[in-house]
């Protein structure tokens, strides 16, 4: 409590909590590089700015976590950010999900990092462009908006998912699937056969069939979006499911855990999880039935986060039935 850096940190902490969890992170910069042996962390040294702070709670739904962290925290974790509110559109039958915004932001964190250690960003785009033949800005980073992502299915045989990606630029996009049909062909010798898109609905892509692969994969693009799926169903689904997660009892249990101030982020099921486990022969694995009886009353894990200022103000929740 003498620390001026922990009081003001726990002064914008919520009131409301079981307890706490404070990390000094300057302070552990400090002592890391001090170690023997120490490997440098200049790339990462910005994650390390600020002090964080998480809190936890619980009531009827489950157990929640809260956190406000700095900014300088996403150029390490890009993928750590608020929701882009899409998640509640995705297929009601989804056990995974994640909606977050700006696609092509993301993989510039990503690249930042990766360029300090990798010879530069001239070193890592002139890699991309000669293995792929695409210009890693122009014709990747710069159509990409917001994405999803959703993977479903209780035994292997019926798993499906895809991603989804708004573009900002149709013709950027197109060069993008023309380029990956491109690279798939120049390794169809692996069994994969690559053709035009063979989906009911239309748009422009690639179908790609494998006798390794028990359900074809297709890459298009449609209004204004272009999806990467595996299987007939998640590609027909990915636009416009029958049903959505907003109308699911267990998402609308996790958003409401989560609270109404932040978007979903991702959301994990885990009932059907559990399902595919033991269709999948877990059922008779001894550790999986000491587990079990702790894992059923679970409902779903889900997360979010919202901007304000130079702190991002995040939380998770886990709900139970």
């Amino acid at each position: 409590e003498d620390d001026e850096r922990y009081r003001e940190t726990l002064e914008d902490a919520p009131e409301d909590r079981l307890g706490f969890v404070y990390v000094d992170m300057p302070g552990l910069f400090e002592r890391l590089q001090r170690m023997p042996g120490a490997m440098p962390l200049g790339p990462f040294q910005r994650i390390f700015d600020e002090a964080i702070l998480a809190t936890a709670d619980a009531n009827e739904d489950g157990v929640r976590f809260e956190a406000t962290i700095p900014k300088s925290l996403i150029a390490g974790f890009p993928i750590v950010s608020e929701g882009s509110g899409a998640a509640g559109d995705l297929p009601g039958d989804a056990w995974i999900a994640l909606a977050q915004p700006d696609l092509g932001q993301t993989i510039e964190g990503y690249l930042g990092l990766a360029a300090q250690s990798l010879g530069g960003r001239d070193v890592i785009e002139e890699q991309f462009r000669s293995s792929t033949g695409l210009d890693l800005e122009e014709d990747v980073i710069s159509w990409m908006g917001d994405w999803s992502l959703f993977v479903r299915g209780t035994s292997v045989d019926e798993l499906n998912g895809a991603v989804v990606v708004e573009t900002k630029d149709e013709e950027a996009s197109g060069r993008f699937i023309d380029g990956i049909a491109r690279l798939l062909r120049r390794t169809s010798g692996l069994g994969a056969a690559v053709g035009p898109l063979d989906l009911p609905g239309g748009g422009e892509g690639v179908t790609v069939r494998s006798q390794e692969v028990p359900q074809p994969i297709h890459l298009f693009e449609r209004d204004g979006k272009v999806v990467a799926a595996f299987g007939d169903a998640a590609a027909e689904d990915a636009l416009d499911p029958a049903e959505t997660l907003s109308e699911s009892a267990d998402f609308t249990q996790a958003e409401e855990a989560l609270g109404g101030d932040f978007a979903v982020s991702f959301f994990v099921a885990f009932q059907p999880i559990l399902a595919l486990a033991e269709a999948e022969g877990a059922g008779s694995d001894e550790d999986f039935q000491k587990a079990k009886p702790y894992l059923e009353p679970l409902g779903a894990l889900v997360g979010g986060a919202s901007e304000d200022g130079d702190k991002l103000h995040s939380a998770f929740a886990l709900t139970v039935k």
